[in-house]
């Protein structure tokens, strides 16, 4: 029988363009504890160290947030999509 290691989508995520394809569908169920849960995945691919020093805010805060998805604040999630070099866009559902 093969052996099976679960499959980690955070080493998928090398770059910026993969990262913001994995959140652009993350997005798309239009559930924000999706979208939020995506978002602990790419800080584990870029790093809660990295992400404290690009948006300013205490490792701890990064960390809890992204440890409880569910508590997300909007402004932290602005901050690190703003570290990683990202915006929310508002646009017409289709």
């Amino acid at each position: 029988m093969p052996d099976y290691h679960p499959y980690d989508f955070a080493a998928a995520l090398v770059d910026a363009a993969s990262i913001k394809t994995f959140l652009s569908e993350a997005l798309q169920p239009g559930d924000m504890r999706y979208f939020s849960a995506a978002l602990t995945i790419v800080g584990r691919s870029t790093g809660i160290t990295e992400l404290a020093v690009k948006t300013a805010l205490p490792h701890e805060q990064i960390s809890a947030a992204l440890t409880a998805p569910d508590n997300l604040r909007s402004a932290t999630t602005c901050a690190i999509l703003q570290a990683i070099g990202l915006q929310l866009h508002p646009s017409s559902a289709s």
